[in-house]
């Protein structure tokens, strides 16, 4: 794969709303940019927990058991459904001092994210790990460059749309996007079933 393809797919991919990104932009929100930058190492621990083991030991696996990846979508929906309920009910409440969202949070909900097997299925090169190590090098500078993205539209959100939009509200959109997200994977995995 030629490093310009794998930079705009890892790019199109991190970039597109999903349940990280609605985290980060919520973290960003709350705590501000500066506040939430610890939340970047959570993120890429969970896709790096992911992607190199995919890579190494699932891909050839997959290929034998291809219902194994339908599971993991439900088990991910699953996950997703949980944070939206808990963002829906937590809009009621004061937000938590340096908002409420933490690393642990952060880091299973990356490596519950879907995006993390098509990386590592899809866009990343399916060559020996010693020559796979500069694009999972590339890979995390673009996490690092689309999580600051997603804190800063959230820190921005709140010194604008902040005004007019409190935490409650912000909270209950982004669990309702969490919730669209909870649904697409869990059709997909019932469609895949049947």
């Amino acid at each position: 794969m030629h490093v310009l393809s794998f930079s705009a797919a890892v790019l199109l991919l991190l970039l597109t709303p999903g349940p990280t990104n609605t985290l980060m932009m919520l973290a960003g929100y709350g705590r501000g940019w500066r506040g939430a930058l610890t939340l970047i190492a959570a993120e890429l621990a969970g896709y790096l927990l992911v992607i190199v083991p995919v890579l190494l030991v699932a891909a050839p696996a997959l290929a034998l058991y291809p219902s194994a990846l339908v599971w993991a979508r439900g088990v991910a929906a699953v996950w997703v459904l949980f944070l939206s309920w808990r963002l829906w009910y937590a809009a009621n409440r004061p937000p938590a001092p340096g908002g409420d969202l933490d690393g642990l949070r952060v880091f299973l909900t990356t490596a519950l994210n879907p995006k993390a097997p098509i990386i590592a299925l899809v866009i990343m090169p399916q060559i020996p790990f010693v020559e796979l190590l500069p694009w999972l090098v590339l890979f995390s500078g673009f996490v690092v460059l689309a999580a600051n993205l997603w804190l800063i539209a959230g820190a921005q959100a709140a010194r604008g749309a902040g005004r007019r939009l409190g935490p409650g509200i912000v909270r209950r959109l982004a669990a309702a996007g969490l919730f669209g997200f909870a649904l697409l994977l869990a059709s997909s995995s019932v469609h895949a079933m049947a």
